[in-house]
């Protein structure tokens, strides 16, 4: 049975690609603190800590952003060419 993705809910998915986003830079931001340990004490070194603490704000902002753009411009095109079609086969419940 074929199915049809006719629309995407803009703000719920920019709220998912949000938080994916900021899950990224949780796990990136602790190989910068690393590298920010190992370097000097300079002044650089302490712009480069408060960008690490600021990261997973910009990556949840960027990713709200681009997930309410991306979604726009699919059910855009989806509206006038269709959405992305997909068989679905139903399963059975599998009891252990």
């Amino acid at each position: 049975m074929k199915k049809q993705i006719t629309r995407i809910s803009p703000v719920q998915t920019s709220k998912v690609v949000a938080f994916l986003y900021a899950s990224f830079a949780v796990i990136t931001v602790p190989v910068g603190i690393v590298f920010l340990l190992i370097g000097g004490r300079d002044g650089h070194n302490r712009a480069l800590g408060l960008t690490l603490i600021l990261v997973p704000f910009f990556y949840a902002a960027a990713g709200f952003v681009l997930g309410l753009i991306g979604t726009a411009i699919y059910n855009f095109i989806a509206k006038r060419f269709g959405g992305f079609e997909f068989t679905v086969t139903e399963v059975a419940d599998r009891q252990p």
